[in-house]
């Protein structure tokens, strides 16, 4: 009976360490979603007033009925002529955001699709914020910081000035995930066979959600790489090599799922203007990263005569990051021993396997 009790009480053990856990997980959710709401939802009528300004919002609401509507109707999704009719478009280059529209597929049916809207526009920031708590909690093991570090994220002046009615723009939840999955399998915990596959079908919601994102993304990631190659001990050179080969393999099997996609978008290049949008009209003002904007809560009222001198709309002013912000992280850089591959001792470890 002793050996009985003692294994009823292990087990109870593990079942309470699991629900703590779930609970820890989920709680940051729950307190980021109703921020969301308390910020941003104005409207008594969800199914009627759509959040947002301007004409933008309208397109991403025609798109999440778009998808639906062709798919039950045997139409092909990729072109449609009911808009610009009779040349009609290439769905793809219009942020036409399938990935948005398919997994709101249940409330568009049951609601219409300006609900589906709507509720994408709330839920954006708080998806957004919780991904990147978890990205955080992961590196820092501190659940009080990684919550901060998740409403910096969720909430930040980027997501604020897209959550004016650019949807594909703001809902960015997915970032986290795809570098806190290739942390994990550079680090030994992911097997390879299931890293390929996760970080494919990341890839394939997130081209799903935004080409702009997911170029964003492979760029970046790709510049990250070579510093980490240049600046990391010698011992992780193999790590990461193997995480830049399976990169690109999961690249490849999500270019092979989404071939119809991308053929639809190289046939539509011809249709295609050659600057879409003005690079100098839509470039971050580099005051712009100590200035707030009008969407900024505190600030924007005594630095409007700036930030009214800044390219673009308050919509694409979303690059402050706030000076108490900049000198944090200009603090922990500084008291940071970064050197050059070249100069570290080949006798590093490799990385290690978190516990």
């Amino acid at each position: 009976m002793t050996a009985v009790g003692h294994i009823q009480r292990m087990l109870a053990g593990k079942s309470s360490l699991r629900s703590r856990g779930i609970v820890a997980l989920g709680v940051p959710f729950v307190i980021y979603s109703a921020l969301s709401l308390a910020f941003f939802a104005s409207s008594s009528d969800w199914t009627r007033n759509y959040f947002g300004t301007g004409a933008d919002p309208v397109v991403y609401v025609w798109f999440l009925h778009w998808w639906p509507f062709a798919l039950t109707h045997a139409l092909n999704p990729l072109v449609s002529d009911y808009l610009w009719h009779p040349g009609g478009i290439y769905v793809g280059w219009h942020d036409a955001i399938p990935s948005a529209a398919l997994l709101a597929w249940p409330i568009t049916l049951l609601t219409n699709p300006v609900m589906a809207f709507n509720l994408w526009s709330l839920l954006a920031p708080a998806f957004s914020a919780w991904t990147a708590f978890l990205l955080t909690r992961y590196l820092a093991r501190d659940w009080a910081a990684a919550l901060v570090g998740g409403y910096l994220f969720g909430f930040s002046s980027y997501e604020l000035g897209h959550l004016m009615g650019h949807l594909s723009l703001s809902a960015v939840f997915l970032v986290p995930l795809t570098v806190l999955l290739c942390i994990r399998y550079a680090r030994g915990e992911v097997k390879r066979r299931r890293f390929v596959v996760c970080l494919g079908l990341l890839l394939l919601l997130q081209l799903g959600m935004s080409i702009e994102i997911l170029a964003s993304l492979c760029v970046l990631g790709a510049i990250t790489w070579v510093i980490f190659m240049i600046y990391a001990p010698a011992g992780h050179s193999p790590n990461l090599r193997r995480l830049a080969i399976d990169v690109i393999l999961a690249a490849s099997v999500m270019t092979v799922v989404a071939s119809p996609f991308l053929f639809y978008q190289i046939e539509g290049l011809s249709y295609i203007p050659p600057e879409i949008n003005s690079p100098t009209e839509y470039s971050a003002d580099l005051f712009n990263y100590l200035v707030p904007t009008m969407v900024t809560r505190f600030g924007h009222t005594g630095f409007a005569p700036l930030a009214s001198r800044f390219s673009g709309n308050a919509a694409e002013q979303g690059a402050y990051l706030g000076l108490p912000l900049v000198l944090v992280a200009g603090i922990l850089f500084s008291r940071s021993n970064y050197q050059p591959l070249h100069r570290r001792a080949a006798s590093h470890t490799h990385l290690t396997r978190r516990p």
